[in-house]
């Protein structure tokens, strides 16, 4: 696992979960699937994953080590957690605490965890993908198409991660 440098800052990702994870025209509403077939290119499998025809998705933390801190951004994505609505990350098993000593740190190394509380969590998907997949609990939901009418609801106090 390769750091990114950022200035001082060198930054690790870790993955937690990549793979197909949801047709395009339930992630972009306005998606064309001719626009795939003249432009092949597109289909990537590292973009779209050609047995399933799902976008590739990557959730992952990050490890952000400043000199002085170690901070750990955090997906809450997490192992064993029960999901039976969302198949694959039910009872997710990943080699999580593994990926962390590849980048250099135990679980004692971190100052600072990124997480629910300290963050707002804002999910940004349209009803249609929430009637179809449910809600993130903890998330607050501003749909893409009312994110610029409704910026003055976002917090100015906290890191904002969405979904």
């Amino acid at each position: 696992m390769q750091a990114t440098r950022i200035g001082d800052f060198e930054v690790h990702r870790i993955v937690e979960f990549e793979g197909p994870f949801i047709a395009p025209e339930t992630f972009f509403p306005d998606f064309d699937p001719e626009t795939l077939r003249a432009r092949p290119d597109m289909a990537q499998p590292r973009l779209i994953d050609p047995a399933t025809g799902k976008l590739v998705f990557s959730f992952h933390c990050f490890i952000v080590k400043t000199g002085r801190h170690t901070i750990l951004i955090d997906s809450c994505l997490g192992n064993d957690k029960e999901r039976p609505t969302r198949p694959q990350f039910h009872r997710l098993r990943t080699p999580f605490v593994a990926d962390l000593a590849e980048a250099g740190v135990k679980a004692e190394d971190i100052d600072s965890v990124m997480q629910d509380g300290k963050v707002f969590f804002l999910d940004v998907r349209e009803p249609k993908e929430l009637e179809e997949f449910g809600t993130y609990e903890g998330y607050v939901n501003i749909p893409m198409s009312q994110l610029e009418s409704r910026l003055g609801e976002l917090p100015k106090d906290r890191p904002i991660l969405t979904a």
